[in-house]
């Protein structure tokens, strides 16, 4: 890899960790795993570097990185937490399976995964991020009415989790 290159995704890096770090969190993955998440997206990002035209804001490219990472994890995660069920009575542990609640950021991610993936990549870009919808739709192969229709849908289901989230908990 040349210099010029090398400074090119340094400065990437640089400008982009913490936009990354927020979006991995946003979409539920938590602590070292979103560490994790992080690096793994810049090694895709560097690998496929020269694919990237620029049609589309970085952050855009990087979420959508970021968000295929993050899906592939929480696949993981599933597949491990049904596992454990599985295999609970034959396993002695005191260890909590369910992360445990409390923080706004863990209610956030809770109700954002119970969006579809098209819902909640709005919501994490327009709303959290505040990309515009025109830009996020265009990114994602999307009319620009399909996509305010869409975060709509996404802004009322994630109202309604949230409504019915309260009304559990008092």
């Amino acid at each position: 890899m040349e210099a010029q290159q090398q400074r090119t995704l340094a400065a990437l890096y640089e400008a982009h960790v913490d936009f990354v770090h927020g979006v991995a969190r946003q979409l539920g993955v938590n602590g070292a795993d979103a560490e994790d998440l992080v690096q793994d997206t810049f090694v895709v990002a560097v690998r496929r570097f020269r694919e990237f035209r620029g049609e589309a804001a970085v952050r855009t490219w990087l979420y959508s990185i970021t968000a295929h990472l993050a899906r592939n994890h929480r696949r993981g995660q599933r597949r491990r937490q049904r596992r454990l069920f599985a295999w609970r009575e034959h396993i002695d542990t005191t260890a909590p399976v369910e992360p445990p609640p409390g923080s706004a950021h863990l209610d956030l991610a809770r109700l954002l995964d119970r969006l579809d993936e098209r819902g909640r990549a709005l919501i994490v870009l327009v709303d959290l991020h505040g990309l515009p919808v025109a830009e996020v739709a265009r990114t994602l192969g999307w009319n620009e009415n399909t996509a305010h229709t869409r975060l709509r849908r996404a802004r009322k289901a994630l109202t309604a989790a949230g409504a019915k989230e309260r009304s559990n908990d008092g």
